[in-house]
């Protein structure tokens, strides 16, 4: 997440919703965290849509709306409901995304911010879902289980911590903030151990 133009408030904000959203994604099954992350790229396929629809025909438009693209051409290729799929697919979408960011940088601030944020969602999102259509071959089932259960642990004592937090503001709320921001990204980083 981009938090350099970003007021604590927001930060707090945009972290308390991601966090709810993999609560209710690590408490579902397959089949369900299958829609439910199907239901965020559509989210962000409709994102880029927009964006794409309301860019110029020259210049640094014409590279981005190719990118834009390129995006949406990987968000629409179907369920990922087999784990060849999943790791085809997951793939295929973080390097489209990847290759999109580095075109988006000129956009307004608002969009820029709302693209990253989406794409950044969408990201954990997946690679949450590894952990129900088991993906990792080396790991034995019962060892993805235990995986689950401490990321959703880590996931509820990280919402906990952020419900306690009112709306105060200076340096208490900026250093909470730096806080909540360091814990979200080791929580990102445990699910993208999977991968490594």
């Amino acid at each position: 997440m981009d938090t350099e133009k970003r007021g604590p408030a927001r930060l707090l904000h945009v972290l308390k919703g991601e966090i709810d959203d993999l609560i209710v994604q690590l408490s579902l099954g397959k089949a369900e965290a299958i829609d439910f992350v199907e239901t965020n790229k559509s989210d962000l396929s409709r994102r880029i849509a927009r964006v794409r629809d309301s860019l110029g025909g020259e210049g640094r438009d014409v590279g981005l709306k190719r990118k834009l693209d390129e995006v949406a051409v990987q968000l629409a290729l179907g369920r990922m409901e087999t784990r060849d799929a999943y790791e085809a697919q997951r793939g295929r979408i973080n390097r489209a995304i990847h290759d999109a960011r580095g075109e988006w940088r000129h956009l307004e601030d608002e969009t820029r911010q709302e693209l990253t944020e989406k794409a950044e969602s969408l990201q954990i999102k997946l690679d949450a879902l590894a952990l129900d259509v088991g993906l990792v071959a080396l790991v034995a089932e019962d060892e993805l289980k235990v995986r689950k259960d401490e990321i959703a642990a880590q996931t509820r004592r990280l919402a906990e911590k952020l419900k306690t937090v009112g709306g105060e503001a200076g340096e208490e709320a900026e250093s909470f903030a730096a806080e909540a921001k360091r814990d979200w990204d080791d929580l990102k980083d445990n699910l993208g151990r999977l991968f490594r």
